[in-house]
């Protein structure tokens, strides 16, 4: 039976399949963040044992090695995919003296815990603290405020690629059975700007009449 394993591997490499571009999703998102001006980003990431947050720290990790800086482990918080866990992380994040300045979430649910404990701290984002998510789960992305930048999750490709590689099994060809890695395209929004140190200054000069 034709057979295509989507947003996730055969351990064995017996079939093909599907799987989102994690680890240079994590790149370009945290890329992101250093484009921006940020040197101290932090990760709020999955339960390790997840391909996922392997593959998502990867990128993180290699984003950072790629702008001379040395990973702090300690920036790096792992736990559930779920809001509770980005409150609680990102309030660990903020008690410290040498806070971070922006914060990749591994999921946008994540990111939205994070915004309650960014705006309990009295902080404001993007102004004092940048975030990216992951997912584009568009009934969050678009209505947290500000809305939220983020790393899509390729479906919609990746069923198109799992119907051709049907279709070419039906049709008699042998894929490759080793994983197909889709792009994970960045949606920006406006949770990400420069830090406050390197943001620009308003001229404080009246231009008004005397």
């Amino acid at each position: 039976i034709p057979t295509v394993v989507v947003n996730s591997v055969d351990a064995e490499n017996r079939v093909p399949s599907i799987v989102p571009d994690e680890l240079t999703a994590g790149r370009l998102a945290t890329q992101h963040l250093l484009d921006a001006g940020h040197r101290r980003v932090a990760l709020i990431n999955l339960e390790p044992d997840r391909l996922a947050a392997v593959e998502r720290r990867r990128g993180y990790e290699a984003a950072l090695a790629g702008a001379g800086l040395l990973v702090d482990a300690s920036l790096i918080h792992e736990g559930p995919a779920d809001a509770h866990h980005g409150f609680a992380a990102a309030h660990a994040l903020l008690q410290r003296p040498d806070r971070p300045t922006a914060l990749f979430c591994a999921t946008d649910r994540i990111a939205m815990g994070a915004y309650d404990a960014i705006k309990e701290a009295g902080l404001r984002i993007p102004e004092d603290m940048s975030v990216v998510g992951f997912d584009d789960q568009q009934i969050l992305t678009e209505y947290l405020r500000p809305t939220l930048s983020t790393m899509r999750l390729p479906f919609r490709e990746m069923a198109e690629t799992a119907v051709d590689l049907l279709t070419r099994q039906i049709e008699g060809e042998s894929p490759a059975t080793e994983p197909v890695r889709v792009p994970c395209p960045l949606v920006q929004r406006a949770s990400v700007a420069p830090p406050r140190d390197q943001a620009p200054q308003r001229d404080s000069r009246s231009h008004g009449g005397a």
